[in-house]
């Protein structure tokens, strides 16, 4: 794998939630209550928080900058 594939990768799951089987899940319960007359929707089936909101730009800002990697793996030397 090319680093700039490693790359890629990261920003992908970066963007896919942690609980994406829950919410799959959730939303098959949903179809079903809502096909016998139920009015609810994703978040009521959900048992976590979910929140679509993040962005790869969130993401790359939220990265820690050259000094803290640097103290982080100083004891690497």
């Amino acid at each position: 794998m090319t680093p700039a594939e490693l790359h890629g990768w990261g920003k992908y799951l970066s963007l896919e939630p942690h609980n994406s089987v829950e919410i799959q899940t959730a939303l098959v319960a949903q179809v079903a209550n809502n096909a016998m007359g139920g009015k609810a929707s994703l978040k009521d089936m959900l048992i976590t928080q979910y929140s679509k909101q993040k962005t790869v730009e969130d993401e790359i800002a939220s990265r820690p900058d050259d000094n803290a990697v640097k103290l982080a793996f100083g004891i690497f030397k």
